[in-house]
């Protein structure tokens, strides 16, 4: 089935959107390899159908329509941290975040707050906050390179906050701080890192008040978690990798192609 040139051009645009943070349309345009005039008329087009969405500070992000079908495609990361963060806020009776690193800012994912009774569950996919604000930010400092570590030494209020994360997760694999974002909280954050050393995310445990009661406890419980999640991820989105060394053989009765599994 063929697609209209107009069709495939929204299509396009849309990719651009769903690449990239929120980008204004002379932005989305460059990208796009377009004008401004033309990317404008399909932006006001897509939000017209509920595709886009133009936010209060002037930049463009996908709209309700594609993030609510985005809702009910399972995310490997959360489908991988769902049954670990669950009996970590019942453990612990603490907030737990998962977060994603977007320097120089990081995205809470999902936060869990654990209570007496059931877990009540909160998605707060896309908010974002400064690296340096929070420990599950500060947690996700591997992920990043030499130069986006300088670019948030150089933005944070304090650069003494990114340098004594990175010294505690060489020493410990955690950082312990209070929180910016979550007022009154302290946290617990160690990064969640696959096994060619990627960082992908951050785990962490918020606490009410600014003690914990068992430090080493809890150290152990979320470095524990934070690699049970790992290799549950890695085995989520390469389910095919127990069967990529088997080879192809001939079968002699049918001359067709078999794999031994």
């Amino acid at each position: 089935m063929e697609i209209s040139q107009t069709t495939a051009a929204a299509l396009d645009l849309l990719s651009v959107i769903a690449d990239h943070p929120p980008l204004t349309v002379e932005r989305l345009a460059e990208h796009a390899g377009t004008s401004v005039d033309i990317c404008s008329r399909r932006l006001h087009t897509l939000a017209e159908r509920g595709y886009a969405v133009l936010r209060s500070d002037g930049t463009w992000s996908l709209g309700p329509k594609l993030r609510d079908l985005a809702s009910q495609v399972p995310d490997p990361l959360a489908l991988a941290a769902r049954d670990r963060i669950n009996e970590l806020a019942q453990r612990f009776a603490a907030a737990v975040v998962i977060a994603t690193p977007a320097p120089p800012n990081f995205i809470i994912r999902i936060e869990r707050e654990g209570r007496a009774g059931p877990v009540r569950v909160e998605h707060l996919s896309g908010v974002k906050f400064h690296i340096w604000q929070a420990p599950p930010g500060l947690a996700l400092l591997p992920a990043l390179d030499d130069a986006a570590i300088s670019e948030i030494r150089s933005m944070a209020p304090d650069p003494g906050v990114v340098s004594a994360a990175l010294d505690q997760l060489r020493r410990t694999g955690i950082v312990v701080a209070p929180s910016e974002v979550m007022t009154g909280r302290t946290g617990v954050a160690t990064p969640i890192t696959l096994t060619s050393g990627r960082t992908i995310a951050s785990l962490t445990l918020a606490f009410p008040g600014l003690t914990i009661d068992d430090p080493e406890d809890t150290r152990a419980q979320l470095l524990t978690a934070a690699r049970q999640i790992s290799r549950r991820y890695e085995q989520l989105i390469e389910p095919a990798a127990d069967h990529r060394s088997a080879r192809p053989r001939a079968s002699r009765s049918t001359g067709t192609i078999g794999v031994q599994v």
